[in-house]
C-alpha cells in the first residue's frame, strides 16, 4: 500500500512538474489596452490584456537591442491560474525610443505604440483580427455632417449632410482592412490628395480620429488614417470621393467656424459676436479677439499648400489678418492686425498677372467694389 502511495505520488508530481514546464512559455496575444507617460517623459506605465479568453501575464522581458523596445511577455504557471498575474507595467523610456513592439511569435513582433513625429505624443495602435486594421469611424447612425477638401485647404471645403452623400461615402470606407500601419501624422507623399472628416451631432468639434486622407501615388489610389492603416482603393473609389469636391474659387469661403492642427488640435469660432479658440486636447477655451463683434471668419490661403492666414469680417465691415499662420502656428496667443478697408462684406483672390499662383487679397463691399486689402510680395 505505501509502495502504491509513493508511486502515485511520484506521477502526480511529474505531472504537476511537466505542467509547469509546458506553461509560463512565451504569449503572442498581449495586446496594450492602455498606458500612461510620466510628465518628465522618461517612464510608461503599461496596462494589458490578452486576446485569448484564457491564460494570464505574469512578467515582460525586453528581448531585443534595437534603439526602439521589443518586448516578450510571459504566461503565469498552470492551465488558467491567476498565481503571480500582472496586468501592469512600468517602462523606462529613452529619448532614443521611438516605437514599442510586443512578440506575435514565429520570430516576428507588432508595433504597439509609437511617438509621433509630429507632436512627439505616443500614441496606440488599435489592431482588429488577424493584426489587420480597419478605419476607426464614428457610427453611421451618428453621422451629422461630411467634410470633403481638396489637400486639406479650409478656403476649399465641402459639407454634406444629406443621407445619399453620407452612405456613398461610408460605404467605400467601412469594410477597408490592411496590414500597412501608418507611421504619420498625415500621408508623406502623394500626387492628388483629398480629407475627409465625419462630424457628429456636436457642430464645432470633428474627431480627431475621423481625419482620413485620399490620395494617389504612383498610379494607385489610398486611403490612410493617421496612426492606423495605408488602405488601397479602386480609381473608381478615389474619383467617386473626388466628385464631392468642386473646382477651386477665387471667392473665399466666409465661416463661422474652423479647425487647425498643428502640435495641438484647435477649435475656433464665433460666440456672441466673440471669437474663441478651444483646445481640444486640454479641453481650454479662450477669447482669443474681442476688438470688435464678429461677424465671419475665412482662410486667407497664402499659395498652393495648406499655409494660411485667419481673416476676420466684423459686423461693421471692418477686416483684421492674423499676423501668423494659422495651420502651422495656432496657439491662444494669435496676434491680428486690421486691414483697410471699409464696408467689407466679402472676399476674393486675384492674382497680379495670369501666371501667378500667389494671389493678392480683396475685399469686395456693399456695392460690389473690389479693394485690395493683403498684396503678396
Amino acid at each position: 500500500m505505501k509502495k502504491k502511495f509513493i508511486i502515485i505520488s511520484i506521477v502526480v508530481v511529474f505531472f504537476v512538474t511537466l505542467l509547469f514546464l509546458m506553461t509560463g512559455r512565451e504569449r503572442t496575444d498581449v495586446y496594450v489596452r492602455d498606458f500612461i507617460v510620466s510628465e518628465d517623459g522618461r517612464r510608461m506605465t503599461l496596462k494589458v490584456g490578452v486576446s485569448s479568453s484564457t491564460g494570464y501575464v505574469r512578467k515582460i522581458k525586453r528581448t531585443s537591442s534595437s534603439t526602439n523596445y521589443y518586448y516578450t511577455f510571459y504566461s503565469t504557471f498552470g492551465i488558467n491560474s491567476k498565481i503571480g498575474a500582472k496586468d501592469t507595467f512600468e517602462l523606462a523610456l529613452d529619448d532614443r525610443v521611438n516605437e514599442i513592439y510586443f512578440y506575435t511569435g514565429n520570430k516576428e513582433y507588432r508595433l504597439e505604440l509609437m511617438k509621433s513625429l509630429d507632436t512627439q505624443e505616443w500614441v496606440k495602435f488599435n489592431y482588429a483580427k488577424n493584426n489587420t486594421f480597419k478605419l476607426k469611424l464614428i457610427d453611421k447612425s451618428d453621422v451629422e455632417k461630411i467634410e470633403i477638401s481638396y489637400r486639406g485647404r479650409d478656403d476649399n471645403y465641402f459639407d454634406y449632410t444629406d443621407k445619399n452623400t453620407i452612405d456613398v461615402i461610408y460605404a467605400i470606407l467601412e469594410n477597408l482592412e490592411t496590414q500597412t500601419v501608418s507611421k504619420s501624422f498625415s500621408p508623406l507623399e502623394y500626387e492628388e490628395i483629398y480629407i475627409i472628416n465625419f462630424y457628429n451631432d456636436d457642430s464645432v468639434n470633428a474627431l480627431s480620429d475621423s481625419y482620413i486622407a485620399v490620395y494617389k501615388r504612383a498610379e494607385k489610389y489610398y486611403v490612410e488614417q493617421r496612426y492606423n492603416g495605408i488602405y488601397e482603393i479602386t480609381e473608381k473609389d478615389f474619383n467617386t470621393i473626388k466628385s464631392y469636391v468642386k473646382e477651386w474659387t477665387d471667392e473665399i469661403r466666409l465661416r463661422t467656424e474652423l479647425s487647425f492642427t498643428n502640435y495641438n488640435k484647435y477649435d475656433v469660432y464665433i460666440k456672441d459676436n466673440k471669437l474663441y479658440a478651444k483646445n481640444l486636447k486640454t479641453n481650454e477655451e479662450k477669447v482669443i479677439f474681442e476688438k470688435e463683434p464678429i461677424k465671419n471668419i475665412a482662410i486667407r490661403p497664402i499659395c498652393c499648400a495648406a499655409n494660411g492666414n485667419l481673416l476676420l469680417l466684423t459686423t461693421s465691415g471692418n477686416v483684421y489678418m492674423s499676423e501668423k499662420d494659422c495651420n502651422y502656428d495656432f496657439s491662444f496667443d494669435f496676434p491680428f492686425k486690421k486691414l483697410n478697408g471699409k464696408d467689407i462684406v466679402g472676399f476674393k483672390l486675384i492674382p497680379a498677372t495670369e501666371y501667378d499662383s500667389v494671389k493678392n487679397l480683396y475685399g469686395v463691399d456693399s456695392k460690389g467694389k473690389e479693394i485690395l486689402l493683403h498684396k503678396m510680395n
